[in-house]
């Protein structure tokens, strides 16, 4: 499993969400708006307009779906209890 954070170098929900990811022991990779992707990009990807960051994608089994923002990931944890449940919840969902 890898999540993938979009966000912004001032963005103190990037920073936790990023930080939430190392205590869980999971694979991350951050892109920045604005440099390594276009908000335009993002909002395709997303697949309506973004007013805020980060931007949270999980990959898993070969398979991509969009989280939300910092407290979406959180509660996806919270509710799932680990990355197997995420995994879990995304392949039976």
């Amino acid at each position: 499993m890898k999540v993938l954070i979009y966000g912004t170098p001032s963005c103190t929900f990037c920073k936790q969400a990023l930080q939430l990811c190392k205590q869980k022991g999971i694979d991350t990779d951050y892109k920045t708006v604005g440099v390594d992707i276009q908000k335009e990009q993002l909002q395709e990807m997303v697949g309506h307009p973004i007013s805020s960051v980060p931007q949270i994608f999980i990959t898993a089994e070969g398979f991509t779906s969009y989280v939300g923002g910092f407290t979406d990931l959180k509660k996806k944890f919270d509710s799932q209890g680990s990355s197997e449940g995420i995994v879990s919840e995304r392949l039976n969902g």
